[in-house]
């Protein structure tokens, strides 16, 4: 049986990777979900699925037990790490649909109930008028108890307290529907290689990625080996067909600190480093007049942080003395 990786232990122990393996603490799809990752990716399921959570403990069967052990479980693993989202989704849909069918199933009812009680009422006056004036006569504990009933129960406004949560809900879908819609179209239809900002006359389109693949597959050797920030390892491999040093499987602790150290050190330094790893190119991405953040020019002596302490002693000595 494979034994469990870091990325799993850090599921259990959110701790873990940072202490031992920090590479991993240092993918940005590791990293915690923020509260407006939550509202972004699910919206008003953020606030509906505390309300199924009530639901299923109200009504527990198979099923309700079933809905709350997955939906706590990746819910929880969804706090740990940005990218398992992707996992929770389901449960905050699940969790969010027996909220509202519950609750619009309780408030149509009411409506219902209050329309009928309110018509009786109403028909029951019409009968009385052509009568002549009846002698006022006290009434029974039984009679008022019977009228307040046949008004709609004890709350006063039952009517409109259904339909004003009825409208919310209606808004919520509505706006629900309308955000998927944009998320799903624009904020997550993109190609992660062509960066677009703006909106309308405004919007930039940042195809650089796509052009220095172009360049690299068209004029350079087809063995050329190149070396750049793990990150991007994957897309050279594919786009540019070409032999990367590191790229994202990320196994090779040794080759991304080798990597790191190239990037943060000075020209000679990295030439050094660069002629003994046998490179032909090197890709450095540079934010420049972009404002693009990610560039790899501003990495510094916390990139040499990302291995284990003995494979900093190993291939960054000098740093490791001067800490």
């Amino acid at each position: 049986m494979t034994p469990w990786t870091g990325r799993f232990w850090t599921l259990l122990n959110p701790t873990y990777a940072k202490k031992y393996i920090p590479i991993i603490a240092s993918v940005s799809e590791h990293q915690p979900t923020t509260w407006a990752t939550y509202i972004f990716d699910v919206h008003v399921l953020a606030l509906a699925a505390p309300a199924g959570l009530y639901f299923c403990f109200k009504g527990m069967r198979d099923a309700q037990l079933f809905l709350l052990t997955f939906a706590l479980t990746a819910i929880y693993f969804s706090g740990i790490m940005i990218r398992l989202m992707l996992v929770a989704a389901p449960a905050f849909v699940l969790l969010g649909s027996l909220a509202i069918s519950s609750t619009l199933d309780t408030y149509a009812t009411d409506l219902r109930e209050a329309t009928s009680s309110s018509g009786m009422a109403a028909d029951a006056a019409a009968l009385a008028e052509p009568s002549s004036t009846p002698q006022p006569v006290k009434k029974s504990k039984s009679k008022v108890a019977s009228s307040k009933q046949l008004l709609g129960g004890v709350l006063p406004y039952r009517r409109d307290t259904a339909v004003v949560v009825l409208l919310l809900l209606l808004g919520g879908l509505i706006s629900y529907s309308k955000h998927c819609k944009w998320v799903t179209s624009e904020a997550y239809s993109s190609p992660s290689i062509v960066l677009i900002s703006g909106w309308g006359p405004h919007r930039v389109v940042l195809d650089d990625f796509r052009e220095a693949y172009y360049w690299l597959r068209h004029n350079t050797a087809p063995d050329a080996k190149i070396m750049s920030w793990w990150d991007y390892g994957y897309q050279i491999t594919s786009m540019a067909n070409r032999t990367v040093i590191v790229d994202n499987n990320t196994w090779n602790n040794t080759h991304i600190a080798t990597v790191g150290r190239a990037m943060a050190s000075n020209e000679e330094d990295a030439y050094e480093i660069i002629k003994r790893l046998d490179v032909d190119y090197v890709l450095v991405i540079f934010g420049g007049l972009s404002g693009y953040s990610r560039q790899d020019d501003s990495l510094d002596g916390a990139v040499l942080d990302l291995t284990q302490p003995h494979i900093r002693q190993e291939v960054h000595p000098n740093y490791c003395l001067s800490q």
